[in-house]
């Protein structure tokens, strides 16, 4: 009976270890965004489709130039209806895509 509990414990330890060593493995996969720079790019914008760079490497920051294509990166299409200042992450790693929300200060 303690054999059998010991061996139950074994196999769940390396089922944890497995998932934990898959999540690893796929974070490792995954694409990480290029830090534009580490501040909001601050802009007065006009009503109209913006189309926020979510990979960093565009040349046109903090819009997005295509330089995304082949990668698993899509831009943010934010609709202005009105004449506004918006501050757009610079840093990529923003948690309210793809509005500043600190998360540069931290990085």
């Amino acid at each position: 009976m303690i054999l059998l509990r010991s061996i139950k414990i074994i196999i769940g330890d390396l089922k944890k270890s497995a998932s934990h060593f898959q999540i690893k493995q796929l974070e490792t996969q995954m694409e990480k965004a290029v830090i534009a720079q580490k501040s909001p790019y601050g802009i007065k914008m006009e009503p109209g489709k913006y189309a926020w760079c979510a990979c960093g490497k565009s040349a046109k920051q903090p819009f997005c130039d295509g330089t995304h294509k082949g990668s698993e990166f899509k831009p943010v299409i934010v609709d202005i209806t009105q004449p506004k200042e918006v501050w757009w992450c610079g840093c990529k790693h923003t948690k309210t895509a793809p509005f500043c929300d600190g998360s540069h200060k931290s990085l």
